[in-house]
């Protein structure tokens, strides 16, 4: 999985000194797969998909917090090619 490029929009709660991202992923798969394993150290990725052409495909998205990591699996594998993965991750402003 190689990325390409990263679209962010943040939202900031101050007052509770939260945040709220949306992200898009453009990246190349270099052969299929069904699972995607990326760090994620004290994220809280609530939702993730993958969109291949006009089609999108749901993920699961588990999480290994000794491994600092979170694993995405599809509902199908994703063929070799471009792929966009869109996330909404929420967490913590650590001080």
């Amino acid at each position: 999985v190689r990325p390409l490029r990263y679209d962010l929009r943040i939202d900031v709660d101050i007052d509770a000194w939260r945040f709220r991202v949306d992200e898009g992923v453009d990246v190349h798969l270099d052969q299929a797969t069904s699972s995607i394993t990326l760090h994620a150290l004290d994220l809280d990725v609530r939702s993730a998909e993958a969109r291949v052409g006009d089609r999108t495909i749901a993920a699961t998205v588990s999480t290994n917090p000794e491994a600092e990591t979170v694993t995405l699996r599809f509902t199908e594998p994703l063929r070799a090619g471009s792929v966009r993965l869109e996330f909404e991750i929420h967490g913590q402003i650590l001080e």
